[in-house]
């Protein structure tokens, strides 16, 4: 049990009046005497230096007990008492009463005072046993001199030695004495330990340090990390922008095994605030601070002519837009009391399609078969059989249809069968090649109604845009492009979102149109986050929140898989923010 103790040192003024100090101690045991690790400092020669302790017994109850000499309690000489109030304790020259406690801070108090001063003659004593330098052949300035000599010599000359010349690295090691042989010389230099992705380095401090006495290069660090990328991409925007801080302006080490070498990102603001200053030819606003001036978001959106990628900035005279291909009211599928589907009323919620990837952080692309196909069926001929027509060209689907339909024709399926005489009978043939001309010439105008019924009136039209085509089928559908990374230079993490509902940031149920852009805006952003120095109720919220240093080059969307997604957050900012 931690017992705590406050301590009232009573002296006295001219007047005999007290005058109290108090200050508060804790240990277990409470001692009291004249060794300065005491928990009662009581300085006089007259006190042994642990004189007594101060313990609790079984019952909880204080009791004071003698270590170096009996001690003098109400006049008796015991080794043990009772601590209570009102006692009168001797220890040497002082008189200890105990005190009740008075607040809860502590639990018993204990008054200190000299009671006994030190005779004159032991005060003399005292005096004339000091030993002074002065009274010594030693002088200051010389003893100062050959100690700054060794401590140069040890910890200057012998370490730079070593660093720099390597004849002492080899020859000179072997001759020095044992004891000297086993000093780490490099460690002179080191201001503290490695952090841990560096710790195999703590014995080869030359594979950082190439060159004594200068600062690590960027190649050095580059030796090792090859794939770090660098801060400015080289784009047509920032190809005359070149950043000249090096690699150890940032990353700093020598902070310990559990500091990560990394900086804040206060820095950032130290060039960005005045970008445009700094490098006239860059396209970037210049920014201090999220919460303070940090411009509109710009989205990242796939150019339908070219299929690749542009950023484009919101604030435009007209309203942004995704021209995608696709047709996809977001408020007729969230309708409060649902949609209909094959089997029956179906209430969708955001989460039906926007499936998490694998990291958890943003969603899966979408596809007809995994997210749509539940509720869009393709059936051409549902009372015969159970297939659909494949979701993919004019061509594929004209195709699918006249297999279909030769096979049925020339086999048993009731497809356009008359009724005569209370028969069920198909067209009728005369001869086999006569038949089978009339079975391919019913297949192929069959086929053709069918396909302009799913692609012109059923199923096609409702998602895509269909026009007049001259090629073997009479129809085009426009390619589906989706932007799947709105914001891909931002690492955003779903994540971490995951307690705030989907509606909060994007407002789908009211989109009536799939070219809505539902990616929210600054503002959305800024009811949550704040910036370095945030606002009472708002996350701090600094650059490296949502930013890394070196940007890999920004993943190009081929046209010819405009589905496929891009690396997730986690996999960018690993290979952004390695180190």
């Amino acid at each position: 049990m931690i017992l705590r103790c406050l301590v009232v040192t009573i002296t006295r003024n001219r007047k005999g009046q007290p005058i109290r100090n108090t200050v508060l101690v804790a240990g277990d045991p409470i001692t009291l005497g004249r060794s300065p690790q005491s928990s009662v400092y009581l300085p006089d020669p007259r006190v042994h230096l642990n004189h007594a302790v101060i313990r609790t017994n079984d019952l909880g109850k204080l009791y004071v007990e003698a270590q170096g000499a009996p001690l003098d309690v109400n006049g008796e000489l015991q080794d043990r008492a009772k601590l209570r109030r009102g006692e009168r304790i001797l220890i040497g020259p002082y008189l200890i009463t105990p005190e009740p406690s008075t607040d809860p801070s502590h639990d018993f108090g204990l008054a200190v005072e000299m009671v006994q001063a030190l005779p004159e003659g032991l005060g003399g004593l005292r005096e004339r046993s000091r030993l002074t330098l002065a009274a010594t052949p030693l002088s200051k300035r010389a003893l100062s001199w050959t100690l700054l000599a060794g401590v140069a010599c040890l910890a200057l000359f012998l370490p730079m030695a070593q660093a720099t010349s390597p004849r002492f690295r080899g020859e000179v090691p072997r001759r020095l004495p044992a004891a000297l042989k086993a000093v780490a010389w490099d460690a002179a230099w080191s201001p503290g330990a490695l952090s841990r992705g560096h710790h195999r380095l703590e014995a080869a401090c030359g594979t950082c340090h190439q060159v004594p006495f200068q600062p690590v290069r960027d190649a050095a660090c580059r030796s090792c990390h090859k794939d770090i990328a660098d801060h400015a991409r080289a784009t047509a925007a920032h190809a005359s922008v070149s950043v000249e801080a090096r690699c150890a302006e940032c990353h700093l080490d020598h902070r310990g095994e559990d500091v990560t070498p990394r900086t804040a990102s206060g820095p950032c603001a130290d060039c960005h605030a005045s970008i445009q200053t700094r490098y006239p030819t860059s396209a970037l606003a210049s920014v201090s601070d999220f919460a303070v001036d940090h411009p509109e978001f710009k989205r990242t959106m796939i150019d339908v002519r070219t299929g690749r990628s542009e950023r484009r900035p919101i604030d435009g005279a007209a309203p942004l837009q995704e021209m995608s291909g696709l047709k996809f009211p977001h408020d007729k599928h969230l309708v409060a009391t649902g949609v209909r589907a094959p089997s029956g009323r179906r209430t969708l919620e955001c989460a039906d399609c926007h499936e998490k990837d694998e990291a958890n952080e943003r969603f899966q692309p979408i596809r007809m078969a995994d997210h749509c196909a539940d509720c869009h069926r393709l059936e051409f001929e549902p009372s015969v059989s159970a297939r659909q027509a494949p979701h993919g060209s004019p061509e594929a689907v004209v195709t699918a249809l006249k297999e279909f339909y030769a096979r049925a024709a020339l086999g048993d399926a009731s497809i356009d069968v008359t009724e005569s005489d209370a028969l069920d009978r198909k067209p009728a043939a005369t001869s086999a090649p006569t038949a089978a001309t009339g079975a391919l010439q019913w297949s192929n105008r069959k086929a053709a109604a069918v396909a302009v019924d799913l692609i012109e009136t059923r199923s096609c039209i409702q998602c895509h845009k269909v026009s007049a085509s001259a090629g073997p089928a009479p129809w085009r559908i426009e390619p589906v492009r989706i932007t799947s990374h709105w914001l891909p230079g931002a690492a955003f993490d779903h994540k971490a979102h995951r307690q705030s509902a989907c509606e909060k940031c994007h407002d789908a149920r009211a989109s009536k149109t799939s070219s809505d852009i539902l990616i929210p805006t600054i503002a959305v952003c800024q009811t949550c986050h704040g910036g370095e120095r945030p606002r009472p109720g708002a996350l701090r919220s600094p650059c490296e929140s949502c930013h890394a240093f070196h940007h890999p080059p920004l993943e190009a969307v081929r046209e010819d898989d405009p589905g496929a997604s891009a690396p997730s957050v986690r996999t960018r900012r690993e290979k952004g923010r390695r180190r």
